[in-house]
């Protein structure tokens, strides 16, 4: 035996490996072996994740009621011994998820909300809860008897029953006396997430009120996850002092014209987050995007915009140009993408050849202002005009860039970026560790003479998608890449649309290209990267031998 560790050190040891491996049936065999073991076994085996239907594991056969298929449909009453052994586990329970279907969870719900007065919380030690409804849950789940006091997060996904294209209000039953219940059941609550599946994405009235009624009391809430409250519950929720991360799932403004949009903002009050990290809101068109952001009395450092409908480009340019308007030197992450199909873009777009103009340095210019910026993302299905000077400037005013997205979705555009743009974002953002985006490496067909970037590597990216790029030799831009970029977990991805001289580049030809990467690497290592930087453009047998290489990846050659 080690003589550095108790007998208690090496015996908690073991339990932790076997939670940490999710081995259960190891747990429960120590758990029984002996009254030593039985506490800190099952505490571990209960601390992990569980489904609500692993209950009935733990329930007395005789308790249970089996339909045909010999699945749990109900529970018989428990005893006051039964329910203290019951209790003996669901006390040890940190983590529950509720996602099954099927009569067998809304029996252990009915009997969790029937416990004997003497047992205050069925779930006393309980600190995250997930629960998502399907089409087949009853109208009203006991989910207040899972609440307990050191309740931190919790996720909650209801689904709203819709006839003929209406939502069915309600009060919401006893869906809302749970979330009602939050302030003085979980008073640290944490976490809280709450959306709304409907085939019309509409929140019922009672849910709105009610998180408008709860969500403000939540004093120690971090991270809040709903549907737009009213305007003075907005107000409410920015003075909480501790919440860092806020998610609108739904547009607090609804304007179909930007007429529409200017009457909203001249009427509302600013909102103002003094203490949020990041906000992210969902709006079904930029319109009301720009009117919230208008709206907005300060920016947090974190901004994520996602829009059901892709955007005009004179839209999108007003947009950012409201993004770059606040004197804000610290935001750090800015990211806008179209990536849900709710709404008619017939009724906001009038002329469709707006969405095949490019976005080009002009339009994206507001954002120079944030000089602390490392995330700028953009994915809109438009497309992108940038030259190699264009990127010079965009990584010269973010020197702190670490993931540079310009989704190229709607073709190609003219002028286009080529290498060269790669390698002033490796001299001026050394921080920079993911990469998207498109180039024009089709002249690329030859070694060039000097050492790509003056000499500059980045050792830190680690993703580099050169999307619906255009290429020439491909063993030519893998020995640049190879130069560029040293990451030992780099990894190379493309388009769909992506091509080479001969035609598509297939999935074949990324593997061969990423082969050459790893032959140069091993070649680095093996002679040493001053002489690889002393002998650029490596020689014509160095071109050879790698060709020859990307052949034998490729399986034209052996």
């Amino acid at each position: 035996m080690h003589h550095a560790l108790t007998v208690s050190d090496i015996l908690l040891e073991i339990f932790l490996q076997l939670a940490q491996r999710g081995d259960v049936g190891s747990l429960a065999v120590l758990a029984r072996t002996c009254q030593t073991f039985k506490d800190p076994a099952l505490n571990l085996a209960w601390e992990l994740p569980q489904p609500l239907s692993r209950l009935t594991t733990i329930l007395p056969k005789h308790v249970l009621v089996c339909g045909e298929e010999g699945k749990t449909v109900n529970t018989r009453p428990l005893s006051s011994a039964e329910w203290d052994l019951f209790y003996g586990y669901t006390s040890r329970i940190r983590e529950i998820t509720v996602s099954e279907r099927g009569p067998t969870v809304q029996s252990l719900l009915r009997l969790l909300a029937s416990r004997p007065t003497a047992i205050d919380c069925a779930f006393p030690k309980l600190r995250r809860l997930t629960i998502e409804e399907s089409e087949d849950v009853p109208e009203s789940p006991e989910y207040r008897s899972l609440l307990g006091p050191k309740l931190e997060s919790l996720e909650l996904n209801l689904f709203s029953k819709v006839f003929e294209d209406e939502v069915v209000e309600g009060s919401g039953g006893a869906a809302a006396a749970a979330i009602n219940a939050l302030p003085d059941v979980c008073p640290d609550l944490r976490h809280l997430a709450f959306s709304w599946s409907t085939k019309i994405h509409t929140t019922p009235t009672w849910a709105v009120e009610t998180l408008s009624y709860v969500v403000p009391q939540l004093r120690h809430l971090q991270i809040l996850r709903c549907p737009a409250p009213d305007i003075n519950t907005m107000n409410a929720i920015g003075l909480l002092p501790s919440l860092e991360v806020f998610t609108l799932e739904s547009s607090p403004i609804n304007a179909e014209t930007p007429g529409a949009a200017m009457d909203i903002m001249d009427a509302s009050p600013p909102y103002e987050f003094n203490h949020l990290r990041t906000l992210k809101y969902t709006f079904e068109h930029i319109i009301n995007a720009i009117a919230f952001s208008y709206q907005l009395q300060n920016f947090p450092s974190s901004l994520s915009i996602s829009l059901c409908i892709p955007p005009p480009l004179p839209l999108l340019r007003m947009l950012l140009r409201v993004l770059g308007q606040f004197p804000i030197s610290d935001m750090h992450t800015i990211k806008l993408k179209q990536e849900c199909t709710r709404g008619n873009p017939e009724g906001y777009i009038d002329d469709g050849d707006d969405l095949r103009e490019p976005v080009t340095l002009n339009v994206l210019r507001p954002l120079l202002s944030h000089v602390c910026l490392s995330t700028l993302e953009i994915d809109v299905k438009l497309g992108f005009a940038l030259t190699d000077g264009d990127i010079d400037d965009l990584s010269l005013a973010w020197p702190n860039l670490q993931h540079l997205a310009l989704i190229q979705k709607a073709g190609w555009e003219e002028p286009t970026v080529t290498t060269q743009g790669l390698y002033s974002l490796v001299r001026n953002c050394s921080c920079l560790k993911r990469l998207e985006i498109t180039i024009n490496a089709s002249q690329l067909v030859a070694v060039p003479s000097a050492i790509p970037a003056y000499g500059h590597r980045n050792d830190l990216l680690d993703a580099l998608n050169l999307q619906d790029s255009r290429i020439g030799d491909p063993v030519v831009l893998s020995m640049i890449l190879a130069r560029l970029f040293s990451s030992s977990s780099f990894s190379l991805l493309f388009g769909p649309e992506a091509t080479l001289s001969t035609g598509r580049l297939t999935q074949a030809h990324r593997s061969a290209v990423m082969y050459c990467i790893e032959q140069r690497r091993t070649a680095e290592i093996d002679s040493g990267q001053e002489a690889c930087d002393s002998t650029w453009p490596p020689s014509g047998d160095v071109v050879a031998k790698l060709e020859r290489a990307y052949n034998v990846n490729l399986g034209l050659t052996r």
